[in-house]
């Protein structure tokens, strides 16, 4: 009895892992797919709401991607969200809605880092759920967006 929740998180994971290779292969349908059949994301709602927002983005839906990308940029930790507002405010533009992008690239000034340097710029969450122990989900911005989950001993 232990073990069944412990199933659907494992295929959350195995899913955010599948499409993130859909990602990186330019696969944005497939990615899709595998994210659609999340249905209970759970402590991964955010990383299942911005990677679907990408694959939308990927494949120039970009009204589509708009809501999923303002909710991310609102819920992610102080340091993740000026690239969430960057590709919020690239949506917008190529919807034809330039004075919200305006608005979002504002936005995003607010979160700047200064150590631009650094490329490619890598931030990890760490969760502890019951039944599983610690996960780790790496959140990599380099030529595009990269979610990562493993489990930490």
């Amino acid at each position: 009895m232990a073990t069944r929740p412990v199933k659907p998180v494992n295929q959350i994971i195995r899913r955010l892992t599948s499409a993130e290779g859909y990602l990186e292969l330019d696969l944005p349908e497939l990615a899709l797919d595998e994210l659609a059949r999340v249905k209970e994301p759970g402590p991964f709602s955010v990383p299942v709401m911005w990677m679907t927002a990408e694959a939308l983005k990927a494949q120039g839906r970009f009204d589509e991607a708009i809501a999923p990308l303002r909710h991310v940029a609102r819920s992610v930790p102080r340091e993740l969200r000026r690239q969430a507002w960057e590709s919020l405010s690239e949506c917008l533009k190529n919807a034809g809605r330039t004075a919200a992008a305006s608005d979002a690239i504002a936005a995003s000034t607010q979160f700047s880092v200064d150590n631009s340097e650094e490329s490619p710029t890598t931030h990890v969450l760490r969760f502890t759920l019951p039944q599983i122990g610690k996960l780790d989900v790496s959140i990599v911005f380099d030529n595009g967006l990269t979610i990562s989950v493993k489990k930490v001993e």
